[in-house]
């Protein structure tokens, strides 16, 4: 795992902490007047998503990182993965760089259902740049096929300590490198330790 959260580290206090939330949260009610599209709210209980809580968090939109990325050197040929992908705001907000692929993959039917009907309307003319499967991501098969992994806290504990093992065979089986950007990490330690 790259860490570029030295780099990067916002040491933010309460207040700073709702400031940036709100700033967010004005910024996806732009895109979603603009475009007439839903991708904000916070959905903290996961029945309400028709999921299950041993396996996956609620929903909020993830926030804007572009100290992070202007340490990334992205190009065409990159792929990228959003991991627990919601309403697929992350997935807009990775459209402005040049990933050959961004495709997400997210449990919940009625989210994948919001983000497909969201990516289709911001993006008509470039929908195979976009796919959103809707499956476990301990399930999925599909991860050698992307070199980034976006993940805005989408499991318990437990669970992401299964899927840094599905990444750590995926980059063994490939021997390729993957960076993973880890949005939220209140189980980060669980990625220093692999």
């Amino acid at each position: 795992m790259v860490d570029l959260s030295a780099k990067a580290k916002n040491h933010n206090t309460a207040k700073e902490k709702e400031k940036k939330r709100q700033e967010n949260f004005n910024r996806i009610k732009r895109v979603e007047e603009t475009y007439g599209v839903d991708f904000g709210g916070y959905i903290p209980n996961v029945k309400d998503l028709g999921t299950d809580a041993d396996i996956c968090n609620g929903y909020e939109a993830a926030y804007p990182m572009p100290e992070v990325f202007k340490y990334l050197n992205i190009k065409e040929c990159d792929t990228l993965l959003d991991v627990g992908s919601g309403k697929g705001y992350a997935m807009y907000m990775f459209s402005e760089f040049p990933f050959s692929k961004i495709h997400g993959v997210e449990l919940s039917e009625e989210l994948v259902r919001v983000s497909k009907e969201n990516l289709a309307t911001v993006f008509p003319e470039n929908r195979e740049r976009f796919h959103i499967y809707c499956e476990n991501a301990l399930e999925f098969d599909k991860l050698d096929d992307y070199n980034y992994i976006f993940m805005y806290n989408p499991f318990p504990r437990e669970v992401v300590g299964e899927f840094v093992n599905k990444l750590v065979e995926s980059v063994e089986r490939r021997n390729n490198k993957l960076t993973v950007i880890y949005q939220n990490p209140q189980k980060g330690s669980l990625f220093e330790q692999s």
